[in-house]
């Protein structure tokens, strides 16, 4: 998350999820949607963003799916002070 994102000083990343889909799938697509809800709140995550996406290909050129990665944000935990 960028500085002075309207999240960025509540949320912070606490993991990536990344999924597999047929080509052309979109972040929107109910399928896609479902696997990443499930994925991101086994890990805790409140927020997701679509960080980017990409067709795979074989070494000699067919198309073998559509692959979504998301960053996964959680809230920020208010960590003790410090003792020196």
């Amino acid at each position: 998350m960028y500085p002075g994102a309207k999240y960025a000083n509540d949320y912070e990343v606490i993991g990536m999820v990344s999924v597999d889909a047929k080509t052309g799938a979109q972040a929107t697509d109910p399928d896609v949607k479902e696997e990443v809800r499930a994925k991101a709140c086994a890990m805790g995550a409140e927020l997701i963003a679509l960080m980017n996406s990409h067709t795979a290909q074989s070494n000699v050129g067919i198309n073998l799916g559509q692959q979504l990665n998301f960053a996964a944000y959680a809230r920020k935990t208010s960590a003790a002070p410090q003792k020196y």
